[in-house]
């Protein structure tokens, strides 16, 4: 490296973020303000947590749960 060169950083957000999960569970999220807000502040750990669980089963009753959680503020 030299010292004084220009150097390109790029930040990019880690994680799961509600432009880029499922379309069910973004419309989901974007019905209910208050849990996609809290969803959004969540480190990466818990969004990938939500992702993983609502993956795991029936989708529809998980999303449903989830975003109960969200907008209550609870962590999965």
């Amino acid at each position: 490296m030299v010292v004084g060169a220009e150097v390109e950083v790029v930040l990019a957000p880690e994680g799961p973020q509600s432009r880029n999960i499922g379309a069910d569970i973004a419309a989901a999220l974007e019905a209910e303000p208050e849990a996609l807000g809290f969803f959004e502040g969540l480190p990466s750990f818990y969004r990938q947590n939500f992702i993983r669980w609502i993956d795991g089963t029936k989708r529809a009753a998980r999303i449903a749960e989830a975003v109960r959680m969200l907008r209550d503020g609870r962590r999965r």
